[in-house]
């Protein structure tokens, strides 16, 4: 199952396996999402607080405010990083506590055992829907950090299991509670944080590539771990699949109190499957194979040059040139048993010829053309003069063949140099658009269906296919890149682009849908949503590096909490005033008009996401090259350390 523990193998008890750590995660993610079911408990909040209807729409503006404020946890995040397991154990727990302050705060108000007046209940909101930002922070770093090759597979499965939260909770509450919504607020401020609470001691970053992991057929070295991330999307969608045709049932056919017990076991007993992921891997506690290669682990992220040495073998000397930039030494105990292993050290070698000295090519800033072409990812040739025969090598992805922009190096910049960076904002401005183009439909579907001739709650069964369409968006958009960028290097953001340039036509089609037409709009909106969530962390790692990952990814969900209030809010809700006040009603507007100025704009700002996505794409072709290659050499690598 793997090799004796060597020279980089860890002392002391070892961490939970990965495997372990990722199912956990699943299952924290699946109680991550409760802000997306405001709409279950809000009318309770309403009536029992007296409410009118733009004081309810800020309390969910407050839930969306505290599920997009992520910086503090990304922050927190990265200066425990160094702990592997109590870490992110310690943001889980500060998950935990907003969850219970803030839902329970929000129950004891609403059920008149504590007073409070409305400013209360919009900072209970806040820290309500901030529970979601810690469980999600620690689940997607930390196992993007255990599967660095395979972090599309990561974000996307994870992120569905996040999309499906509120379906999953939604469920139960129809099954047990329905229709006493203050009893399900105590419910949902006690029983995700107990849950989290104990699934955290399966929580921790593993720093070696573990035995179960390794090639177990030649020439496939990350055939078992692509199995288990195939079964989890399997799992995901079939979960999806379900929750779909349940919702459609409760639609339409009105089902009976034990059948909705029944669907809600049905959910539970597949989410179980989870369980069913570390199966086969050798045990609870990981297994050591061996060390990362260069550019996997946190220490390897800053590009190779001849200065500063390559990985597993390359000249390591530390020398200023080495770590400019803000590169990372690596520390001595990585760096012994990296190269105690002659297979490491045979491909360092490999990687070394070409011995030309060139400069660092600049990070992302760099122009399509610059000087420097591949080299800049190679070492410089063996220290007693010739290399060695060059052993055959397989081809490269079609990406990197002759034509194509020359390889730059691995990126590693903090959130202020991301800040700096042209694809930073690209990617920023599109996260905005996209976000709060799909919740402005999200948030007014109760509105929009009574504009279209629809009844009053006639929203339910499309919030619940947006939801389902939410986590199938995460899924594909997870995987479909990661295929990509494996086979032929393809930039991520290429694949944002063509989602804005989607969502564009959709909201286009929405303007003048009729109320039939709503039901595919519906589905196709909470793909495209979705697929942001999937796209947006995992380009935030390509572009930026793993070093800094926690901060710069939460730093960029500042973007769907302006577009949630810019766009879905304000934008939106300025222009429906207006039709209404046209139509003869300030409160309430009726006819196919009332959001066609709103979604006209929405399409062209989505139209105009497109456009910078796709320069974000041309100018990080360089970038996703090396990674390509990266992926290639390390695969190989990992390939000849196999039993």
């Amino acid at each position: 199952m793997g090799g004796p523990r060597g020279a980089g193998a860890p002392r002391g008890p070892q961490p939970v396996a990965k495997w372990w750590t990722f199912a956990a995660s699943c299952a924290i993610q699946a109680c991550a999402g409760l802000g997306y079911s405001f709409s279950v408990y809000a009318p309770a909040i309403k009536e029992k607080m007296g409410l009118n209807q733009v004081e309810i729409a800020t309390v969910g503006s407050a839930v969306n405010l505290g599920g997009y404020f992520a910086i503090v946890s990304g922050a927190i995040y990265d200066a425990t990083k160094d702990m592997p397991s109590a870490g992110p154990r310690l943001v889980i727990s500060m998950g935990s506590l907003c969850c219970v302050c803030g839902y329970l705060g929000m129950w004891l108000m609403v059920s008149g055992r504590a007073k409070g007046g409305f400013a209360e209940l919009l900072m209970l909101a806040v820290c309500a829907g901030n529970m979601g930002v810690w469980y999600d922070t620690t689940a997607i770093v930390t196992n993007v950090r255990n599967f660095p090759r395979s972090r599309g597979y990561v974000v996307g499965i994870l992120k569905s299991f996040l999309g499906l939260s509120a379906s999953i909770y939604t469920t139960v509450y129809t099954a047990a509670f329905a229709p006493d919504a203050v009893t399900f607020l105590l419910v949902l401020g006690l029983a995700p944080a107990a849950i989290c609470s104990v699934l955290s001691l399966f929580v921790n970053y593993v720093p070696f590539v573990e035995a179960c992991e390794m090639a177990h057929t030649p020439g496939s070295p990350a055939v078992g771990t692509e199995r288990r991330f195939l079964y989890t999307y399997g799992l995901v969608a079939v979960i999806a699949g379900y929750q779909c045709l349940s919702a459609l049932a409760e639609a339409h056919d009105a089902p009976s109190q034990s059948a909705r017990a029944a669907l809600a076991a049905g959910c539970l007993l597949l989410l179980c499957g989870v369980g069913a992921i570390p199966r086969g891997t050798g045990g609870l506690r990981a297994v050591y194979g061996h060390e990362h290669a260069a550019g996997d682990a946190d220490e390897g992220l800053a590009p190779r040059t001849a200065s500063g040495g390559g990985g597993g073998g390359g000249d390591d000397r530390d020398s200023a040139g080495g770590r400019a930039g803000g590169e990372r030494a690596v520390s001595p105990r990585r760096r012994a048993a990296r190269d105690a292993s002659p297979a490491a050290a045979r491909a360092g070698r490999e990687r070394s010829r070409g011995g030309a000295d060139h400069e660092r090519l600049p990070l992302l800033m760099a122009a399509a053309g610059g000087a420097g072409g591949s080299a800049a990812l190679d070492g410089p040739a063996s220290a007693g003069g010739a290399p060695p025969p060059a052993a055959p090598h397989p081809s490269p992805p079609p990406s990197l063949a002759a034509g194509d922009p020359p390889a730059a190096p691995l990126p590693n910049l903090n959130t202020m140099d991301m800040a700096r960076s042209f694809e930073a904002w690209c990617v920023f401005a599109q996260f905005c658009v996209g976000t709060g183009v799909a919740l402005a439909m999200l948030n007014n579907m109760g509105q929009l269906v009574v504009a279209l001739g629809g009844p009053r709650g006639g929203q339910v069964a499309l919030v619940s296919l947006f939801s389902v369409a939410n986590a199938a968006g995460r899924l594909v958009m997870g995987y479909w890149p990661e295929k990509a960028l494996h086979g032929r290097g393809t930039p991520r953001p290429l694949f944002l682009a063509g989602v804005a340039a989607a969502m564009a036509l959709v909201s286009l089609a929405t303007a003048y849908a009729s109320l039939a037409a709503l039901y595919p709009m519906a589905v196709l909106m909470g793909l495209l949503f979705g697929s942001h969530w999937s796209l947006v962390p995992a380009i935030c790692s390509d572009l930026f590096g793993l070093a800094h990952f926690g901060s710069n990814y939460t730093a960029l969900q500042f973007a769907p909490a302006m577009g949630s209030y810019l766009l879905a809010t304000r934008l939106t809700g300025a222009l429906y005033d207006a039709a209404a006040a046209a139509h003869g009603d300030p409160r309430d507007c009726v006819g196919p008009d009332c959001f066609r100025a709103a979604f006209l704009v929405l399409a062209a700002l989505a139209l105009a996401g497109a456009a910078a996505c796709a320069a974000a794409a041309a100018r990080s072709r360089r970038v996703y090259a090396a990674i390509a290659r990266h992926m290639r050499e390390a695969e190989e690598a990992e390939a000849r350390l196999s039993p």
